[in-house]
């Protein structure tokens, strides 16, 4: 796998340095954190007004418990 990862730091709205820097990508992977159920209905909108003319995203979760060298 081919890649570059990059970290950012800006004062600018997350929405806008994510559609800047990742429109060029051939596929985007980021991670999240599963919301709550009375979240559930904001979470999806937000991603999908993210995603929106975008290259395919890929929504990664880990609980971050994983020996990955097990």
């Amino acid at each position: 796998l081919d890649a570059e990862v990059e970290v950012l730091e800006s004062t600018r709205p997350f929405a806008e340095v994510f559609k800047e820097k990742s429109r060029d990508a051939s596929v985007i992977f980021m991670g999240f954190t599963p919301p709550e159920e009375e979240d559930a209905v904001t979470f999806n909108a937000n991603i999908n007004r993210l995603s929106e003319d975008m290259p395919t995203l890929i929504l990664t979760n880990s609980t971050g418990e994983a020996d990955l060298l097990a």
